[in-house]
């Protein structure tokens, strides 16, 4: 994305309003749309063309006009080779009424119903209909035709249409314990609606209940049940992050008494270990995510880690998470200690963006070209939910400038299938990995560079769990190349993959394991802990 460019222009009666790329987008959009072809992605490719044109203007410290800008967006779209689009284009901005009206475009209402069914009990038929009418009205309301467009055609997935009112996650306990009594804690999560909408994470529970009094196994026991409840009867799903290396910042040392600081201090960590073990065990209506760090690969702690492995093979939804020093914890998608709250989601679609451009085989550098306009399109999603909730969103979404901390995640789809697409189906694994390492760069890079307007953003994974109704898996593993590869493989392409996206979940497939099988996944543990990887998680296949 260009720097050079104007902070603001100057409106026919001389207002000044910010320059913002994405108006300028949607007027090309609207003028495809008046040809009876609307193109969403056409219109941000251009746009990106006519903002590295409009870099290159001296300006001095007179903002541009309206119809400077009009003239100079004409003159590109034209050079470009769409000159009936440059015309309709100047026609709408200088109000000439266009030669054929301006389709609308239509968003049809929900029409699937299979959530009405016998099987589904009435909170989940409530839930279900609710989310699906609030899908129809995001799509109508809170992102503009361009980006609804491109929702509808499959080339975006704006995965947050459901929740038009709030965020897509925050995390819980970042200033404070974890409620524990089951009042107490719903009572919490039905108050946090008014803010996150899909995911919450909870920081350390084992923390609050070690300082309880009881055997560790029925606190951890009461607690899960009252978690799933709650969690069910507010609409959330829950990721606990268990056996984190630090401790949050309001956990307390347990004190059993002023004598032996030493033997306190053990016990104190045996109890940790057993509820967190306990909730690794029970839960089912939540992903855990097992904070691993330098401590868990000690000789001495191979047992141990062993036993978590073999408890984490039984259920589908644990993540192995790195604790490395001087890195953000990670807690959620897009969420960490530093950065409690995810604004959206939105899933860039790679190999339909290929078949759009025709199909493969492509030029490598074109389409990494036309690949950068995409993810500034996608994170323009992100700025239209944000200029929405700031006139639209509850009040507790503006204390502390949540909403302006907030991360917009964009979730590449099927990354290794794009690029042998582009290749020409190749076979070669070489060849297509080090291309869909290109594609995830080029992502990042068009992401981080686009700094007109400040909002963080980060490539990141959706979690994997029977209950998230999403067809948007991990980019690292859910293709028919990476199924092809040993585990080790598997790895080593996911973890270069991981490190050219800056963040992210790598599936690892794997065979059922035996008891004898442990030892390999403790040294694909390893290995992953000396690379980039961030987070990891076993797909068990019988």
């Amino acid at each position: 994305m260009p720097t050079n460019l104007p902070k603001s222009i100057s409106k026919r009666d001389g207002r000044l309003v910010p320059f913002e790329p994405e108006k300028l987008s949607r007027s090309l959009f609207a003028a495809t749309e008046v040809m009876n072809a609307p193109d969403a992605f056409l219109a941000r490719e251009l746009t990106d063309s006519v903002l590295h044109f409009l870099s290159l203007e001296e300006f001095g410290q007179k903002p541009p006009t309206t119809a400077h800008l009009a003239e100079v967006v004409a003159t590109v779209i034209r050079e470009l080779g769409h000159p009936v689009l440059a015309k309709t284009y100047f026609q709408s901005v200088q109000h000439v009424r266009p030669e054929k009206p301006a389709p609308r475009l239509g968003v049809a209402p929900p029409a699937d119903r299979d959530w009405i069914s016998p099987n589904h009990d009435p909170f989940s038929v409530i839930h279900r209909a609710a989310r699906a009418e609030l899908s129809h009205f995001s799509l109508r309301r809170v992102y503009p035709r361009d980006l609804a467009s491109a929702h509808c055609d499959g080339l975006l997935h704006l995965m947050d249409v459901g929740t038009p009112q709030e965020i897509v996650g925050i995390v819980l306990s970042a200033q404070q314990p974890t409620p524990v009594d089951a009042w107490e804690l719903l009572k919490t999560l039905v108050d946090l609606r008014q803010i996150a909408g899909s995911l919450v994470a909870f920081d350390g529970p084992e923390h609050t209940l070690v300082a309880r009094q009881g055997i560790p196994e029925e606190l951890a026991g009461r607690f899960a049940e009252a978690l799933d409840r709650a969690l069910w009867l507010s609409d959330f799903h829950g990721i606990l992050n268990l056996n984190v290396a630090e401790p949050p910042a309001w956990a307390a040392p347990i004190s059993l008494g002023p004598l032996f600081p030493e033997y306190q201090k053990e016990i104190a960590g045996e109890w940790l270990d057993r509820i967190a073990l306990f909730l690794l065990r029970r839960t089912r209506r939540q992903t855990v995510f097992w904070h691993l760090a330098e401590r868990d690969f000690l000789d001495e702690g191979q047992p141990r880690l062993g036993e978590i492995i073999s408890r984490a093979s039984a259920r589908d939804s644990v993540e192995f998470v790195f604790d490395r020093p001087n890195r953000p914890v990670i807690l959620g998608p897009g969420m960490s200690r530093a950065c409690p709250a995810a604004l959206g989601m939105v899933g860039v679609n790679l190999p339909r963006f290929v078949d759009q451009l025709g199909g493969g085989p492509i030029e490598q550098d074109i389409f990494l070209k036309k690949l950068g306009s995409l993810a500034r399109f996608a994170k323009s999603a992100g700025y239209a939910r944000q200029d929405f909730l700031r006139k639209q969103g509850r009040s507790p979404l503006h204390e502390g400038f949540l909403l302006e901390r907030a991360v917009e995640i964009v979730l590449p789809i099927g990354v290794m299938e794009a690029a042998q697409k582009i290749l020409g189906d190749a076979n070669d694994v070489e060849s297509i990995a080090e291309l869909a390492r290109r594609i995830m760069e080029t992502i990042r890079v068009a992401l981080d560079s686009d700094q007109l307007r400040t909002m963080a953003t980060c490539i990141d994974t959706p979690l994997n769990h029977p209950e998230i109704q999403t067809d948007i898996k991990s980019f690292a593993a859910n293709d028919p190349i990476s199924k092809s590869l040993l585990p080790r493989q598997q790895l080593r392409y996911g973890s270069a993959l991981l490190a050219a996206a800056g963040g992210g979940c790598l599936t690892i497939r794997m065979n059922r394991m035996g008891s004898a099988d442990v030892s390999i996944i403790i040294d694909l543990l390893k290995t992953a802990w000396r690379g980039d990887v961030t987070r990891l998680r076993f797909a068990w296949e019988d």
